[in-house]
């Protein structure tokens, strides 16, 4: 066991009172408490809409399936369209990409955020590109105000992958409210927890109607009869024997929360901003610290306002970086790679058409960094054990 786990378990005694209760009411799938979910997730976000699901990854592919089923042409993709996305992520930015048929465009990623490179999107852009898939890595915003003139002047569509910056914002606006829609992940070690959860948020009435049909079976369940997504899908009477609840529009999923999840979101959702500056005051002291080693250690910069997902460290070189990772790990910091490093170095990358590009801050991500957590019930002693961890290096 370490002193300083990657993750800690926020749960309080009064959420497993309020899951006793979920429990003996007896109506554990997705329902009313789901409801009340979406509806403080979109006000707590600034967002019209808000759609709950069972994985930040089912987020994901929530997104990206609405889009090739759209029938808006405008905003809509289909096999073979490129879309554009950073090396360095999680795997399921990328396996939705793969699973329906398009085409992901691996580029680099920024030396000083860590974040999709605004240079390497503009020199793989061709008249295949249809679409930007940001992820804001680590808490940390992305460029917005390039990424949405390139997409302006592309006519590109603007996903953004939160699932890991819930709570960062760029010009005072949340990550996660700047593409058409995003992915947020409510995972064990994100910054609330349901468990396992995520949600999808967008502004767009038609992609809300689209995600919460695919999302359960392709229903017409829970989708407004007066809405231009029922309408455009309603086109035979005969339908009218059927009711909206067992009436099927599209070839969806299971992607559904359960009402045990809800609930423990409704809970931790006001926990977020306290979380968040808990966070942020460890990653401050921890760059404080690292700065002292600024010639053998880099770190992220906090341009905004991340929501510090965690701590990482990109050593100039790998020597440096395998003796780093012992000594956190004797001083009790539990540590990992940075997300996945260079997806592109994986086995994986063997599913991914064309060539595989050289990406110089990607590969030095994956080869020489390392990830710790920064959410710990004792701040001082976590701030102690971290110096100590780099006394080998003075």
């Amino acid at each position: 066991m370490f002193k300083f786990p990657l993750a800690y378990n926020t749960f309080s005694k009064n959420d497993e009172i309020l899951i006793s209760k979920v429990f003996r009411e007896g109506f554990l799938t997705q329902g009313k408490i789901t409801q009340n979910y979406e509806f403080r997730l979109s006000e707590f976000f600034n967002s019209k809409y808000a759609v709950a699901v069972n994985s930040g990854s089912s987020a994901n592919l929530l997104m990206i399936s609405a889009l090739i089923y759209s029938k808006d042409q405008s905003l809509k993709l289909r096999r073979g369209d490129e879309v554009i996305v950073p090396a360095v992520s999680w795997m399921t930015t990328y396996s939705p990409l793969i699973q329906l048929g398009l085409v992901p465009r691996i580029v680099d990623i920024d030396k000083d955020t860590l974040n999709i490179s605004i240079e390497s999107i503009k020199n793989v852009i061709n008249e295949k590109t249809k679409c930007i898939f940001a992820v804001n890595l680590l808490g940390h915003p992305c460029e917005f105000k390039e990424l949405l003139d390139i997409c302006k002047q592309h006519n590109l569509i603007l996903l953004e992958d939160n699932c890991e910056s819930m709570g960062a914002k760029y010009d005072s606006k949340y990550t996660g409210t700047f593409g058409l829609m995003s992915s947020q992940s409510t995972y064990m070690s994100h910054h609330i927890s349901t468990i396992e959860g995520g949600f999808v948020l967008t502004n767009n009435e038609y992609f809300r109607d689209l995600l919460v049909s695919l999302r359960s079976h392709g229903w017409a369940r829970d989708i407004n009869q007066n809405s231009r997504f029922y309408s455009e899908n309603i086109t035979n009477k005969n339908y009218e024997y059927l009711p909206d609840d067992f009436l099927f529009l599209l070839p969806g999923f299971n992607l559904r929360t359960t009402e045990i999840n809800s609930q423990l979101g409704i809970s931790q959702l006001p926990k977020l901003d306290d979380i968040i500056s808990i966070k942020r005051t460890i990653s401050g002291e921890f760059s404080i610290i690292l700065n002292k080693y600024q010639n053998l250690f880099s770190t992220q910069i906090d341009k905004y306002f991340s929501s510090c997902f965690g701590f990482p460290i990109i050593a100039k070189n790998k020597r440096d970086k395998d003796l780093l990772k012992i000594e956190l790990e004797k001083n009790g910091f539990q540590t990992r790679p940075i997300v996945t490093g260079n997806i592109l170095s994986h086995p994986v990358s063997k599913f991914f058409p064309g060539e595989i590009p050289k990406l110089k801050i990607s590969t030095l991500v994956h080869e020489n960094g390392i990830f710790i957590g920064n959410y710990f019930p004792k701040v001082s002693e976590a701030v102690k054990a971290f110096e100590k961890s780099f006394d080998l290096f003075l």
